[in-house]
């Protein structure tokens, strides 16, 4: 989320040996709706989530694994995956849940290519949070 309220939601359906896929992009505005806004401000600034220690962020090695990354106000980043065993605040869920229902002010979509066949794509990479 950018400083003035602004949210990207980037979602694509990869699957094994499959060359080419789709990559959907759309821009939302939080300003929209004020209280999703401090509802996310507030999570980012929660004590509550800053208590929280997850393992650093990693390359998912299972083919049906899922993450989910959050970064606190001050760049801590968490990590919660199903290869870690770890699940998000529920908090975090329904207001994930929430944004992503929001109506879209931007929308784009664009083929891409895979060049691994589905094979070496990690979330937390391409999110920059590994190298």
């Amino acid at each position: 989320m950018a400083r003035n309220g602004r949210a990207w939601i980037c979602s694509h359906h990869r699957r094994l040996l499959q060359y080419q896929f789709v990559r959907r992009t759309r821009l939302i505005s939080l300003g929209q709706r004020r209280e999703t806004l401090d509802r996310a401000v507030a999570l980012a600034f929660s004590r509550e989530l800053r208590k929280i220690q997850t393992p650093p962020a990693r390359k998912l090695s299972a083919w049906n694994a899922e993450g989910w990354y959050v970064e606190l106000y001050d760049s801590r980043r968490l990590a919660f995956t199903s290869e870690y065993g770890t699940k998000p605040p529920e908090e975090i869920v329904a207001l994930f849940q929430e944004i992503k229902n929001m109506p879209g002010i931007e929308e784009s979509s664009y083929y891409t290519r895979d060049v691994c066949l589905g094979f070496c794509y990690g979330p937390a990479a391409a999110l920059g949070l590994v190298r």
